[in-house]
Formats: C-alpha cells, sequence, structure tokens
C-alpha cells in the first residue's frame, strides 16, 4: 500500500481522487486477507492510518489529527460521510460467508475438515471454542456468537412486549399474561414460558416431530438445517409461524379484552389454521409417505 501511495505522490491528485483510490485501490489489497481471515486489530488500524495520511495528506504515514474524524469519513455518502470502507466491518462482513456455509454445511473439502477437527458432531450455533484451538479459528466462532446474539434480539425487539412498553415510559405489570410468573419479554414468550411451552410440546407431539429445540431461533435453525423432505419443514415452519400467532394473538387478548386464559382452544386454533392453510397450498408434487403423514394429522 505504501508503495502505491509513493508513486501517487507525485501526483497533482485531486481529493476527489485520492477517495477513489482509496475505495478502488488501497481498500482491495487488503480485500483478499480479510476474505481469508479476520485480521488483528492492530494491522486494522495500521492500514486505515495509511488510507488516512493519504486521504488528507497525499502521503502514506503522516502523523496528526484528520479534518474531520474518521468515524465520520467512513459513514454512507447519504449519511454525510466520504462512503470509504471501515475496514473492520469489512473484514467480519466477508468473513460471515464461511459461517453461513459452515451453518448449512456446503461441501468442500474445507468445510469437511472444519466439521472433522473443530465442531465433529455439536450443533454449530451452540458451538463454543476451546482455549487450544487457533487464534483464527476462536476469533471466527466469536464472530458467530456475536452474529447469534443480533439475530436472536432483532427476532423479538420487533414485538411490543411489556419489556418494550417500560422502556418507553408506559406503567404496565410486567408479568407474562399467560403464566403470570416471570417477566414478559420476547424471549420468554417464545418458548419460556410454561403455558407457551406446552403449547409447543402438544404441537410437537402431534405433529410427531422430536426437536430438541425450545427457543423461537433454535426452532427455525432446527428447520433449516434437518435431513427431512422439503414438504415436512415447510409444514414444521407453518407449524411455528401458526403456533407464535395463535400465542401473541391469545396474550393480547388477555391483556386487552380481558378474556380468560385457554390453553386448550389455543392448541386446536393452531392446529385447525396449520391445516386448512397447508391443506389449501398443497404441493402437487409430494411423496406419498408425507401426503400420508399429513392428511393423518
Amino acid at each position: 500500500m505504501t508503495a502505491r501511495i509513493k508513486s501517487w505522490s507525485s501526483r497533482n491528485l485531486s481529493f476527489a481522487g485520492r477517495i477513489t483510490l482509496i475505495n478502488s485501490v488501497l481498500v482491495t489489497i487488503q480485500a483478499y486477507w480479510s476474505q481469508m481471515m479476520i485480521m488483528p486489530k492492530k494491522v486494522l488500524k495500521s492500514l486505515e492510518a495509511i488510507c488516512r495520511s493519504f486521504l488528507w495528506k497525499g502521503q502514506a504515514l503522516f502523523h496528526g489529527a484528520g479534518v474531520v474524524a474518521w468515524e465520520n469519513v467512513c459513514q454512507p455518502k447519504s449519511a454525510g460521510g466520504l462512503g470509504i470502507k471501515k475496514l473492520e466491518e469489512w473484514n467480519k462482513a466477508a468473513i460471515c460467508k464461511y459461517i453461513w456455509a459452515i451453518s448449512n454445511k456446503q461441501e468442500s473439502l474445507w468445510l469437511r475438515w472444519v466439521h472433522s477437527v473443530y465442531i465433529k458432531k455439536q450443533e454449530w450455533w451452540s458451538f463454543s471454542a476451546s482455549v487450544h484451538f487457533s487464534f483464527y479459528w476462536k476469533k471466527m466462532v466469536a464472530l458467530k456468537d456475536h452474529i447469534k446474539n443480533i439475530a436472536d434480539s432483532a427476532e423479538f425487539q420487533r414485538l411490543k412486549t411489556k419489556d418494550q412498553l417500560v422502556r418507553y415510559g408506559i406503567q404496565v405489570n410486567e408479568r407474562c399474561s399467560l403464566c403470570d410468573v416471570q417477566n414478559e419479554n420476547g424471549q420468554h414468550l417464545f418458548f419460556e414460558c410454561s403455558v407457551a411451552s406446552q403449547c409447543l410440546l402438544e404441537i410437537e407431539s402431534w405433529l410427531k416431530w422430536n426437536a430438541r429445540a425450545k427457543s423461537l431461533p433454535q426452532l427455525v435453525r432446527w428447520i433449516g438445517k434437518a435431513k427431512i423432505s422439503k414438504f415436512k419443514k415447510q409444514v414444521y415452519a407453518a407449524a411455528i409461524a401458526a403456533l407464535v400467532y395463535s400465542i401473541w394473538r391469545t396474550r393480547n387478548a388477555v391483556i386487552w379484552q380481558e378474556n380468560s386464559l385457554n390453553s386448550n382452544r389455543l392448541i386446536e386454533d393452531t392446529k385447525w389454521s396449520l391445516k386448512l392453510q397447508i391443506s389449501i397450498f398443497l404441493p402437487k408434487k409430494i411423496l406419498n409417505v408425507d401426503k400420508d403423514w399429513f392428511y393423518a394429522l
């Protein structure tokens, strides 16, 4: 990178020209390694320092403050920045493709080696790195855990559960309207709540579905990874969606209409809704064993 900059320094480059060279040349120089491994923060900071020096002074090495904070410079142009990529974020985004490949068990020599040496028969999203693992592998597992936490929290933040209402300053009884034991939040409602958990067990038993997953994110991931027919995956996914809807509707009825809780009706409504929707959109091409299984429900 410094060699490239030295060859440019003698030229009369405009400010816009420097930005173009940073995005099209300097950032892409480290792109190869960023797609291969999670790079140490010290290395990424050094690379950003080179880009920052070239932007403000047209030199590879410059010690001093820039005109604008680098954090603001790296914002999108629509947000008032210059659209320069943040190397650390780009590095993490590039590594995510390996996390996704491991999750989906895509076929490649490297993935077979990873499953044989590291993961073995463990579930990837609950896998934790040993202290004896390499630096790069531990960093990848840490990034995987970070992504999982973001995904899990994002799924529930959309729901205006009681914990969300309290954050908005609304005074409500924080106890779960279904079990009346613990405070209500998205994670509790789907499916840590004793009532919701029992409903889930009833639906799983009805579908003859032996899933060890007990939370909503785990169930979704289980369906995606399960080695079952496409039709069964669709039915299981529809069952979870129908159950979540029924639980949320029942919860709202208990709160706003002061209805009494009837878990049996909740389960029966879920079953009826699921069978009706699947019957309407039943695929034309379906295995006989799957068809018999569904009609026997």
